[in-house]
């Protein structure tokens, strides 16, 4: 509808009465000068099943409200909020994710995000998951206690470049169906310690530089997995001669 409007900086819907939409993919994609979106409460959004790419590289965006949407039906959210680089905060509550299955690059490269409260995702449907928050670069707190990953495939990249994330509570995950973790955790210079107790074997599990870079990374709990532990090794008390500072180069668009 206002993909690739470059030059939009404000939408205003004063009404929108349309029960039939099931498809908003790529709505606002790549309009990079828009600051402002204001929804109305007559947006039906009972029946969308695609919100993929909605408002991939708004990279202008600093704040979006979802609070009005209702997404029981969605099943495709990936790259929802990607390359949304000054975006510094969402608000999601509530947000029914009940029978999405696609959460790939969902909030790729939001650089400026500080914190995001997860807690009431349902992620039972979720099967793919990989660079999720790769980029999200200011992140520090991140709330994943709800997430149930039992259908998950594929976590690769899904916490790459988290330069500021200290910790992470990983309780909830489980990897029973998980065949890739590659470089899950690279580029995470301040992640002091992640408990993976609950990783289960994979046969054909894709562990490649799953925490390259992580220059502070301690522990990773009880995980006895040898594939993870022998990537552990690798970069367990390795710090590169410049200080410390690793550079990763950010992805292309």
């Amino acid at each position: 509808m206002f993909d690739n409007c470059t030059s939009l900086i404000k939408v205003y819907m004063p009404s929108f009465q349309d029960n039939n939409i099931t498809d908003m993919k790529n709505m606002f994609n790549k309009c990079s000068s828009l600051k402002e979106i204001n929804f109305p409460p007559s947006l039906n959004t009972k029946n969308v099943n695609d919100m993929s790419n909605l408002f991939a590289y708004c990279s202008s965006m600093k704040k979006i409200d979802l609070s009005s949407f209702n997404t029981e039906n969605v099943k495709d959210m990936s790259k929802l909020f990607r390359g949304c680089e000054s975006l510094s905060e969402i608000i999601l509550s509530p947000f029914n994710t009940k029978n999405v299955e696609n959460m790939s690059s969902m909030f790729e490269e939001c650089e400026n995000l500080e914190e995001l409260d997860l807690s009431k995702f349902n992620m039972e449907k979720v099967t793919y998951m990989e660079n999720m928050f790769s980029g999200c670069r200011k992140l520090r707190n991140i709330n994943l206690k709800s997430f149930n990953t039992k259908c998950a495939l594929n976590l690769s990249n899904i916490f790459e470049n988290c330069f500021s994330l200290e910790q992470l509570d990983l309780k909830t995950f489980t990897f029973q169906k998980v065949y890739a973790m590659k470089a899950m955790f690279k580029g995470c210079k301040s992640l002091k310690e992640i408990d993976l107790s609950t990783f289960k074997n994979t046969i054909s599990l894709d562990t490649a530089d799953m925490f390259k870079g992580c220059i502070s990374l301690k522990s990773i709990g009880s995980c006895s997995d040898k594939r993870i532990l022998g990537e552990f090794e690798k970069c367990k008390g390795l710090k590169n001669k410049d200080n410390n500072e690793i550079v990763f180069k950010k992805k292309s668009n």
